[in-house]
C-alpha cells in the first residue's frame, strides 16, 4: 500500500478524493442517484461520477473515523478528508488531502487557527475535497468547458449534501468523531474562555486548544485558584517563563512594565475577560500578545484603578487610535494626550446613576472624537472638574460650527455610479464635505479627517446602508474609502459603527464596489498604452466626462 508524506513522517491512511480511476464516462441516460441535473448542465452530466461520489460519502459516513497508531503517536482520519495527528505532548496538527501543482495527491497542513475542534466537522466543509476531486475528473472528460463543469459539480455537491448530510446524520457523526478524538474536556473548557486571535472566532479553534495543552499546568492551577485571570494569562504565557507560582510570575511581569500593584489588585478582583473584546484593535502580526496585554492594561489604567472601566468606555478611546478592520501596532503615543479626560470619564462613569450612565455610553464616541481635535481646549482644571453636561455642551457647539463650515463648501460632481445586487443594501457616494462629515456623525467615527483626500479625487467615500438578509438596521452597515489612485482601485479603509468590525458579507459588497469603480475608471481614464493619470481632481474628471 502506498504511503503518503505527512510532515516529517509517513502515513498508510489513504485518500478518498481521487476519482481518476473512473475510466468509463458512462452516459447521461444512466440512472443517477440524485436524479437529472438542470437542463443547462445536461451536456456535462456524468452519472457514473455522481454515483461513485455517493458511494464514497456513504462509506465515510458509515465509518467517520479511522485510527492509526505509529511510533507512539495517534492519528485520526476524519471522514476521509483530514488527519488529526496527535503528538506525544497532546498537541495536534491537522492535514488535509489536496492535489498539488503536479496534480498528485498530497497532505497539506492546515494553520491551527483555521481548524475547528468542537463540533467536528464544521458545517459541510469536509466535502470540499471530494468536490475538487470530482471537478478535476470531469474537466478531463470535458475539455474547454471549465465553467460548466464547475457549475455542475457545485449542483451535484449540494444535491448529495441534501440527500446524505441531514441533521440527524450530522449529530451522529459528530458524536462518534468526538469520542475517537477524545480531547480533554477540562482543557476544552479553558480554551473556550481565551481568545488568541485579534477578532472573536467561533467555534473553538485548534490554536486555542494547543495553547492550553502547551501550558497545561499553569492553566489547571489558575482554573482552580484564580480563573478570572485566565484571559490575561493567555496573552502573557509565552513571555513569563521561569518557575514559581503562576500568579506571582504574572504580577512580577506587569510590575516590570510599570503596571503597579493597585491595577493588579483590581484585575484580581474584577477579572480580565474584558481584554478579549479589545484585542481586535491591535495587529498581532506586528507585536506579541504580551505587548498587546500590557498596552491594554495601561489604557485601562488611565480611567482609574478604583473600579474597572466598562469595556464600552475603553472602546471609545481605542477607536480613535485603531480600527478592527485595520488594526494598529500601538496606540499609547497617539492617545496619551487624552489620559486626563479618561480619568475624568472614569470618575463620571463610577458616580453616574442609571440614566446618566446610558447618556454617557451613547455619547462616549463623539466625546472622544471632539476631544481628539480640541486637546488645547481642555486645560487641567477643566478636565478635572467638567461634568457630562459640560462635555456635551462643548461637543454640540463644535458640531454646529463644523456643520456650518462644511455646509458652505460646494459638493463634488463625481463621475461614478454604484449598484449592488443585494437590493436591501444601497451604496451611497458621499459627494461633499458636508456628506462626509454627516457620515462621521451618524456612524460615530472620524471619517471627516479624510475630506481633503476626497476633495482632491484621491479617495472616494461610500456609505453602505440598509440591511443584509431579513434583518434590519437603524445605522449604516459600513463606511468605505476607495483609493482611486491605486491600480486596481482598492479599499483604503473600511469601518462599521464606531470603527466596529465589518462582517464578511459587508466586506464582500465593498469589494464588489471596488471592482465596479475600477471598470469605470478604466473606461474614463485609461489610454491605449495602458497608462492613466493618477493626479486628476474631481473637477478634471468632470471636464473629461463633459
Amino acid at each position: 500500500m502506498y504511503q503518503y508524506q505527512m510532515g516529517n513522517a509517513l502515513t498508510a491512511l489513504q485518500p478518498t478524493i481521487d476519482f481518476s480511476a473512473l475510466l468509463p464516462r458512462g452516459t447521461p441516460s444512466q440512472p443517477c442517484v440524485v436524479g437529472p441535473p438542470p437542463p443547462a448542465l445536461a451536456g456535462v452530466h456524468a452519472p457514473v461520477l455522481i454515483n461513485a461520489w455517493h458511494k464514497v460519502l456513504l462509506r465515510c459516513l458509515a465509518q467517520p473515523t479511522q485510527l492509526e497508531l505509529r511510533a507512539g503517536q495517534r492519528r485520526v482520519h476524519v471522514l476521509g478528508a483530514a488527519i488529526f495527528d496527535f503528538a506525544s505532548d497532546g498537541t495536534i496538527q491537522v492535514y488535509v488531502w489536496q492535489f498539488n501543482e503536479c496534480e498528485r495527491l498530497a497532505l497539506v497542513r492546515l494553520e491551527d487557527q483555521s481548524v475547528v475542534v468542537q463540533g467536528v466537522p464544521h458545517q459541510a466543509l469536509w466535502m470540499d475535497g471530494l468536490r475538487q476531486g470530482a471537478l478535476r475528473t470531469l474537466r478531463q472528460w470535458h475539455h474547454g468547458q471549465d465553467d460548466l463543469c464547475q457549475t455542475y459539480v457545485t449542483w451535484a455537491q449540494q444535491a448529495l449534501q441534501d440527500l446524505l448530510w441531514t441533521p440527524s446524520v450530522q449529530a451522529r457523526v459528530r458524536r462518534r468523531i468526538a469520542t475517537v478524538l477524545a480531547l480533554e474536556p477540562a482543557l476544552l473548557d479553558i480554551a473556550q474562555r481565551i481568545q488568541l486571535a485579534p477578532a472573536p472566532v467561533l467555534p473553538l479553534r485548534l490554536n486555542a486548544y494547543n495553547h492550553v495543552v502547551a501550558y497545561r499546568q499553569d492553566y489547571v492551577t489558575l482554573d482552580r485558584e484564580a480563573p478570572q485571570l485566565i484571559p490575561l494569562y493567555a496573552l502573557l504565557a509565552r513571555e513569563l517563563g521561569g518557575a514559581g507560582e503562576v500568579t506571582a510570575r504574572m504580577k512580577a511581569y506587569l510590575c516590570r512594565h510599570d503596571l503597579k500593584p493597585a491595577l493588579w489588585r483590581l484585575l484580581c478582583r474584577e477579572g480580565t475577560q474584558w481584554l478579549q473584546t479589545s484585542c481586535s484593535y491591535f495587529d498581532f502580526h506586528e507585536d506579541t500578545r504580551a505587548a498587546v496585554a500590557v498596552e491594554l492594561l495601561a489604557l485601562a489604567r488611565a480611567f482609574g484603578t478604583a473600579r474597572l472601566a466598562p469595556s464600552w468606555l475603553l472602546h471609545g478611546l481605542l477607536q480613535l487610535g485603531g480600527n478592527p478592520n485595520g488594526p494598529a501596532r500601538t496606540m499609547l503615543p497617539r492617545l496619551v494626550d487624552l489620559f486626563g479626560l479618561c480619568a475624568r470619564l472614569g470618575v463620571l462613569a463610577h458616580r453616574a446613576d442609571a440614566v446618566t450612565l446610558v447618556q454617557l455610553q451613547d455619547n462616549v464616541d463623539v466625546i472622544f472624537g471632539w476631544a481628539s481635535k480640541h486637546v488645547a481646549a481642555m486645560p487641567g482644571d477643566f478636565v478635572r472638574h467638567v461634568g457630562l453636561a459640560g462635555l456635551l455642551h462643548c461637543v454640540h457647539r463644535a458640531q454646529q460650527e463644523e456643520m456650518m463650515e462644511f455646509a458652505c463648501s460646494p459638493p463634488w460632481r463625481i463621475p461614478y455610479q454604484l449598484a449592488l445586487p443585494a437590493g436591501a443594501v444601497q451604496p451611497v457616494i458621499l459627494d461633499s464635505a458636508l456628506a462626509v462629515w454627516q457620515e462621521g456623525q451618524e456612524m460615530h467615527h472620524c471619517v471627516d479627517r479624510y475630506i481633503e483626500r476626497c476633495a482632491s479625487g484621491e479617495w472616494l467615500m461610500v456609505s453602505l446602508r440598509g440591511s443584509l438578509g431579513s434583518g434590519s438596521t437603524k445605522r449604516g452597515l459600513a463606511t468605505v474609502a476607495f483609493n482611486l489612485h491605486s491600480r486596481p482601485v482598492h479599499i483604503a479603509q473600511i469601518s462599521g459603527f464606531a470603527n466596529g468590525l465589518v462582517e464578511p458579507p459587508v466586506l464582500a459588497l465593498a469589494q464588489l464596489c471596488a471592482g465596479q469603480l475600477e471598470a469605470q475608471r478604466r473606461a474614463l481614464g485609461t489610454g491605449q498604452d495602458g497608462s492613466e493619470s493618477t493626479t486628476r481632481t474631481n473637477r478634471e474628471w468632470i471636464a473629461l466626462c463633459d
